[in-house]
């Protein structure tokens, strides 16, 4: 399908890029990179010039350790 790069993002966890790299797992495709992920939720209020509400912030290439 011509991916060569796929990023595992979950709410908040690093659980599902852990459960794909962790012992045991399979080795991802040849010629895909798996590249780790959160995707961190978070609430604004009283920003004049920001939407108000929650907002969901990706953090792609967070080392697995963290």
């Amino acid at each position: 399908m011509g991916v060569r790069l796929l990023a595992i993002t979950d709410h908040d966890t690093l659980a599902g890029y852990r459960s794909l790299t962790g012992p045991g797992s399979a080795p991802p495709p040849a010629g895909v990179q798996l590249l780790s992920g959160v995707e961190i939720n978070s609430t604004t209020s009283g920003l004049p010039d920001l939407w108000e509400g929650e907002h969901h912030v990706l953090d792609l290439g967070r080392p697995a350790a963290d």
